[in-house]
């Protein structure tokens, strides 16, 4: 005979229940206070007959965005707040398929605070005909010339000197390229951008690279 009781559903019965009221005289009678423990069942788990709380809200994951197709990447130098599109940065831009009025437009004003100094830049180019870029720092000739206060390098560095850069000024460059070169210690970066320095006819005073 199924157990049915005060609030267990009709139906379910012993088949639901592993807990049974005690028997008390003259009848069956429940026991069971007004807050009711959970009651174990062997068909349909466990009901809470007491004071129902609502269980953790599960929050469902929103989808994820389909990633555009890149159709091409290249990189070209410009100088910083001053580009234009004459060669060879329009003719490269439109060879991929960038209108160059427009990148020329959102690249002046995001390097406008430069004032024309010469940085890289990597353009991404995507199946939609869309594009995003990303503002290298200077190349390291760039950042030679400007520490060392001259307008370009020797033609024969071998022989004519135009200027010398400080172990300072050296580790400075090297800390700036760093930021984009991962995997290079400074000390590398310094050996490195002292030999782009002796190829300009820029010496590097009191250092010797180890």
């Amino acid at each position: 005979m199924g157990a049915e009781g005060p609030g267990v559903p009709q139906g379910l019965g012993d088949a639901c229940l592993t807990h049974r009221a005690p028997m008390t005289a003259p009848f069956w009678g429940w026991a069971y206070p007004l807050s009711l423990p959970p009651l174990r069942s062997k068909m349909c788990g466990s009901m809470d007959l007491g004071d129902r709380k609502p269980g953790p809200r599960v929050a469902g994951r929103a989808p994820a965005m389909a990633k555009k197709e890149i159709a091409s990447q290249f990189k070209i130098q410009a100088s910083g707040g001053q580009a234009t599109p004459a060669p060879p940065i329009g003719p490269a831009l439109g060879a991929h398929g960038v209108n160059p009025g427009q990148f020329i437009q959102q690249f002046n004003e995001r390097t406008k605070q430069l004032n024309g100094k010469t940085v890289g830049c990597v353009i991404t180019v995507y199946a939609d005909r869309s594009f995003d870029f990303e503002v290298k720092s200077p190349p390291a000739a760039v950042l030679i010339k400007d520490a060392a206060g001259i307008e370009k390098g020797s033609g024969v560095p071998n022989k004519e000197k135009v200027g010398k850069l400080s172990v300072d000024q050296l580790r400075a460059i090297a800390e700036e390229k760093g930021k984009e070169l991962s995997g290079h210690s400074v000390e590398a970066l310094m050996r490195t951008i002292a030999g782009t320095a002796r190829s300009m006819g820029v010496e590097i005073e009191s250092w010797e690279a180890s």
